[in-house]
């Protein structure tokens, strides 16, 4: 399937020239509809991709036969979420997939978020490789501070990853949950706590595991003073010098002790409660 930069660069002159007659906020509906229903690709992916839509045509955007066509819209970030998610359910896993990754936005601007009702459902129901890193930007702030008490237990499951900023009975609870992936990822967590596990399953390579483990878990002073023995890495000595439970880190320099905040020190640990996922297709690309 082409991307979409192969799109726009296949794309003929007349062609373009139709992608900017959509982006023409005058232009009337009627044309807008004509050229979703007739416009080459290029065209459409502007279209439903690159500007608002009225009602209208998002109602025949989402009844579109091309999956590519439905798709650019579900990642469209001028449109309404609550029109995006009308996808929600689509028959197309790229429509889907992108509907999950969500639209692209520049940094420090984070996409609106999703209704909450659809954030349970596509947790509830999509695949695990979908519900990568940028579906959790689209989950409002309200429904992260609530997921460690939601009565789905698949977004329990997702609440754990909130472990640091729970509170003491909210933690007792998941410990004690009826879902057995409930349980089993808070006690994943109970045990990242402990400095003796930590030690014991500290990769001795570079990896993510590795990583993680030296920015965000409490060490033993054998595991601070192998790394600066004998680095795995060469960022080793710099990620226990920024590691948040280790107030007396030595410098990446060897120096004396001191405190510093460390990096990803706050958010969920999605990787102690979901698999690794696997990014969905991008669909953006500018004309």
């Amino acid at each position: 399937m082409a991307t979409p930069e192969q799109i726009w660069a296949d794309a003929d002159l007349s062609t373009r020239r139709l992608a900017g007659l959509a982006l023409n906020p005058s232009v009337p509906e009627s044309v807008l509809l004509r050229l979703l229903a007739e416009a080459p690709l290029a065209a459409r992916m502007v279209l439903c991709r690159d500007r608002a839509l009225p009602d209208a045509v998002v109602d025949a955007v989402i009844q579109h036969p091309d999956a590519r066509t439905r798709s650019f819209f579900a990642r469209n970030p001028h449109a309404d979420p609550a029109q995006r998610v009308r996808l929600v359910d689509d028959s197309a896993w790229s429509v889907r997939a992108h509907l999950a990754d969500g639209p692209r936005v520049a940094a420090p601007a984070r996409p609106r978020p999703l209704p909450d009702e659809a954030v349970v459902h596509m947790i509830s129901t999509y695949e695990d490789e979908l519900l990568g890193g940028p579906f959790y930007q689209q989950i409002s702030a309200g429904l992260r501070r609530s997921m460690a008490t939601h009565p789905v237990a698949n977004v329990r499951h997702w609440g754990v990853g909130e472990w640091r900023s729970l509170a003491p009975d909210t933690r007792a609870a998941l410990l004690a949950d009826p879902d057995a992936g409930v349980r089993e990822a808070a006690e994943r967590h109970v045990r990242c706590e402990d400095p003796t596990w930590v030690e014991g399953t500290l990769p001795d390579r570079p990896c993510h595991a590795r990583t993680d483990l030296l920015l965000h878990r409490p060490l033993t002073r054998a595991v601070v003073e192998g790394v600066l023995a004998r680095p795995a890495g060469e960022e080793d000595k710099a990620m226990i010098a920024v590691n948040p439970t280790q107030p007396h880190a030595p410098s990446r320099h060897g120096g004396p002790p001191r405190c510093r905040s460390g990096p990803g020190g706050t958010g969920p640990d999605r990787a102690t409660h979901r698999p690794r996922t696997r990014r969905a297709p991008h669909a953006h690309v500018g004309p």
